[in-house]
C-alpha cells in the first residue's frame, strides 16, 4: 500500500502461498519457544482491496482462506 510503504503477496498461486506458509509457520514456531502466547495476523485482507497498491489483481476471499489455513 503506497502510503503504508506496504506490499502484498500473489497468494493467488500455490508455490507463493506454500513458501510463506513455510516462512510464517518457522516464525510463529521461534516465537513460542520464545514465550509469545499470541500472534495477531495483519493485512490479510487483500481480496477487498479493489485498487492497486501493489495488491495483485484477482485475489479472492478462498485465496485468502486457502493461505491462512
Amino acid at each position: 500500500m503506497g502510503e503504508w510503504d506496504e506490499w502484498w503477496l500473489d497468494i493467488k498461486t500455490p508455490k507463493c502461498v506454500a513458501n510463506i506458509q513455510s516462512v510464517m509457520a518457522d516464525r510463529i514456531y521461534a516465537a513460542w519457544l520464545k514465550g509469545c502466547e499470541g500472534v495477531d495476523p495483519d493485512n490479510v485482507d487483500a481480496y477487498a482491496n479493489k485498487v492497486s497498491y501493489g495488491v495483485p489483481y484477482g485475489i479472492t476471499d478462498k485465496n485468502q482462506v486457502d493461505y491462512l489455513k
